[in-house]
């Protein structure tokens, strides 16, 4: 079998979309996790195979470098077939793009939290937009809103999918780095999904951030 290299971080909640479903197509064994801290201030030469220094990246013999986790976790579905289907319906069916857009809802609002942690924690207090910083939460917060009502329709109690893993990464992501977002408080299905997830998928539970 192709051995892989994940280039990752222990608080990417993108890396820990993409373990969690290498774990779930029976792939992990073959991935050597190599730990990456991204510095967003750098400007010279990176030592990862992602040019724009963005993680995860993911470095596949006889392949070379896949980046982007929405483009390494299409790679990983497609190595076991047979239980690929469980979490990304077949070309064609609309429950396909479905679960797509909700994974890239949940990654919006984990990019929009990026950046208000970069704006926050990085950027000199005296050169912070406020208002640009106001408006990366009220994405996070629209966000919220709209997988509740998505996990919601379909019930937090169906089985996980793509789209499922991406939301629950996320809202691991707001936990541990914008936990006054209170992202539970309302919002019933998204806490039902999240408990769910964490109590019945090895892979999930044992790939808490931190």
């Amino acid at each position: 079998m192709t051995r892989m290299k994940l280039y990752a971080s222990s608080t990417s909640p993108f890396a820990r979309k993409v373990i969690i479903i290498a774990k779930e197509m029976d792939v992990h064994s073959l991935i050597e996790i190599v730990p990456y801290a991204v510095d967003p201030t750098k400007t010279g030469a990176v030592s990862q195979p992602n040019p724009l220094n963005k993680i995860p990246a993911l470095d596949v013999d006889g392949i070379g470098a896949i980046y982007g986790s929405q483009v390494i976790v299409q790679y990983l579905l497609s190595l076991n077939p047979a239980k690929a289907g469980a979490f990304l319906a077949r070309e064609g069916d609309p429950q396909r793009y479905l679960t797509l857009t909700l994974e890239s809802l949940a990654d919006g609002m984990t990019d929009a939290l990026i950046l208000c942690r970069f704006e926050e924690h990085l950027r000199p207090a005296e050169l912070r937009w406020e208002s640009w910083l106001a408006g990366q939460k009220a994405k996070v917060l629209r966000a919220l809103d709209e997988m509740e009502r998505v996990v919601g329709a379909g019930s937090g109690d169906s089985p996980l999918d793509l789209g499922k893993v991406a939301v629950v990464c996320a809202l691991s992501y707001a936990d541990l780095r914008m936990p006054e977002v209170a992202w539970r408080v309302g919002r019933p299905a998204l806490a039902r999904l999240f408990d769910m997830a964490h109590a019945t998928r090895e892979s999930v539970r044992t790939t808490v951030l931190g």
